[in-house]
């Protein structure tokens, strides 16, 4: 479990945002997300298990008319 430290009123001033509204603490910049890349068998097992869904769907659909 990470330590987190509260922020007090007078450390309020180490924060800041450039023109771009990027954010900055002590001058230096935050990480607010982080990209991540797959593998690409992953990828095919997502787009594979999507398109077997949308096809159980597309056939209980017609089974119900």
């Amino acid at each position: 479990m990470p330590n987190i430290k509260t922020i007090s009123l007078d450390e309020l001033d180490r924060l800041g945002i450039d023109e771009l509204n990027n954010l900055y603490w002590d001058k230096k910049p935050l990480v607010t997300e982080e990209k991540i890349t797959l593998q690409k068998w992953v990828n095919f097992s997502i787009i594979v298990g999507a398109a077997s869904t949308f096809i159980l769907a597309v056939m209980e659909v017609m089974k119900y008319f």
